[in-house]
């Protein structure tokens, strides 16, 4: 839902390196910091984070 919110009420980028750089934005906006998901699997409990973030230009590979 956030990431809905964000890429709609976004302002439209005027190049291509803007874009790029919304795209970087929107998704460090989205990412989370270890400890908000968690699973047990024993006696050891996993924290959930975000590891890494990717962007891909498709239009120019």
């Amino acid at each position: 839902m956030r990431t809905v919110a964000l890429t709609q009420s976004a302002k439209t980028s005027k190049n291509h390196d803007e874009g790029l750089l919304m795209a970087k934005r929107i998704s460090n906006a989205i990412s989370f910091p270890e400890g908000p998901v968690r699973e047990v699997m024993g006696k050891q409990v996993l924290m959930g984070k975000t590891d890494y973030q990717m962007i891909a230009d498709t239009s120019r590979m």
